[in-house]
């Protein structure tokens, strides 16, 4: 009775009619033997019976939730990655973020545009090793805060891009786990090119 209900839970109205019909089968059942000493099982039977229903249909609610709030999940990732791409794609600044091995999690074309890199490039090598041979005169500072391990704001970088100088600046703060160990970082490279040159 018990496993078949909750096995039907997801289907509520199948799940009730189950117990209920089983329910009912036993109970004929242990009224036709005509033996008094089963009474005793018919009292529990009918004490049991709506206790399962109750317990499947409370299933029936914990799942149905779960499905919704997974769905809402999804929903709210997808909206997030279109608001993402959007922002990339009308801004002058790139999102990136790196795992605790210090290679990027993803490339995006705006990043890419900004680093003049490409997949290949990017992929073997971490962030700030890329960095340091084409940038060696301003990488030093964005290795030391990284090395510090606290968020940091606006950190120049210059880089040479199809011949062409590139000033950036780097905002960027540690990703922590639960129990604040470093699990990579993430933050927003900027294209400052025009503000340095009319400077």
């Amino acid at each position: 009775l018990g496993a078949g209900a909750f096995l039907l839970s997801p289907l509520p109205r199948a799940s009730l009619l189950y117990a209920l019909i089983f329910s009912l089968s036993a109970l004929g059942a242990l009224w036709r033997t005509g033996e008094p000493t089963f009474v005793g099982v018919a009292a529990l039977l009918g004490l049991y019976s709506p206790i399962v229903m109750l317990g499947s249909l409370s299933a029936f609610r914990k799942s149905t939730a779960l499905l919704r709030s997974q769905a809402n999940a999804v929903r709210h990732e997808q909206m997030l990655a279109v608001l993402l791409q959007d922002f990339e794609q009308n801004a002058g600044e790139a999102l990136w973020e790196t795992g605790v091995d210090g290679l990027l999690n993803h490339l995006s074309p705006r990043l890419a545009d900004l680093l003049g890199a490409n997949q290949a490039d990017i992929r073997t090598q971490s962030l700030l090793a890329w960095l340091e041979p084409r940038s060696p005169d301003r990488a030093h500072a964005l290795v030391q805060a990284f090395n510090a391990g606290r968020p940091f704001r606006e950190v120049p970088l210059t880089l040479r891009v199809d011949g062409v100088l590139r000033h950036l600046t780097v905002n960027g703060k540690p990703l922590l786990d639960e129990t604040a160990r470093t699990l990579g970082w993430r933050g927003v490279l900027a294209d400052v090119t025009d503000k340095v040159r009319s400077e």
